[in-house]
């Protein structure tokens, strides 16, 4: 099936911030006095930041609001990635970029981040001029590895889910994709590459390798 539309998910496939946000988070959970191994936050990796913390004050039992905790965590966020870090974006993504504009391709981005955040690094990278359509966590009800945030955008983009192809590279972001009756590229070139890809459609480690897949299933050249 001819596809009509592409859904970029944002930190590790546009952007490489995998490793600050799981300092920002970790620095985080030392505040609140929890020490969390790698395994223990895996399950984390690609939901919404305020699901995120919502579920770490029950499993934790903390007496504090989530909406605190995001707050803080997207303060932190946007002070990192503005003041701290000289963020760019991933090798190779930009070509791609120019040639899914060049073919008038629909495009936008879904994020489990708040869109905020998402704004502000797209903005920090230079990325923002592509993308006129971005869709944050927030957004829905329920965020990856749900549907939602996917069938939202799609609504936005006025293409039918099926027709939409994702560039996703975390587990709970490719579940999303999937459930969302989506074709799904997994991205392997960053942190997420050691998390489960097995249920994308195909799989990439770095974006010289998307543009022909592309040219297949949007059928252009």
């Amino acid at each position: 099936m001819k596809k009509e539309a592409i859904i970029f998910d944002m930190d590790g496939v546009l952007v490489d911030t995998e490793k600050h946000h799981k300092e920002i988070e970790h620095g985080i959970f030392q505040d609140l006095g929890i020490t969390i191994s790698e395994k223990e936050r895996e399950p984390y990796i690609g939901m919404a930041a305020d699901e995120l913390w919502a579920a770490v004050i029950d499993h934790y039992k903390l007496d504090r609001s989530h909406h605190e905790l995001l707050d803080i965590n997207n303060q932190r966020i946007l002070d990192y990635f503005t003041n701290k870090v000289d963020l760019q974006p991933i090798d190779g993504v930009i070509p791609v970029l120019d040639w899914i504009k060049k073919h008038k391709i629909p495009l936008a981005v879904a994020s489990s981040s708040s869109s905020i955040v998402i704004d502000a690094l797209l903005k920090e990278t230079g990325l923002d001029k592509y993308f006129a359509i971005r869709v944050g966590g927030q957004t829905v009800e329920k965020s990856k590895p749900e549907p939602y945030i996917y069938l939202h955008t799609a609504e936005l983009l006025q293409v039918n889910p099926e027709r939409c192809l994702v560039i996703e590279d975390s587990s709970n972001g490719i579940a999303a994709a999937k459930a969302a009756n989506m074709y799904c590229v997994g991205y392997r070139g960053t942190g997420y590459s050691q998390q489960d890809q097995s249920h994308a459609d195909e799989l990439i480690s770095h974006y010289d390798e998307l543009i022909p897949r592309l040219q297949k299933a949007f059928e252009t050249t």
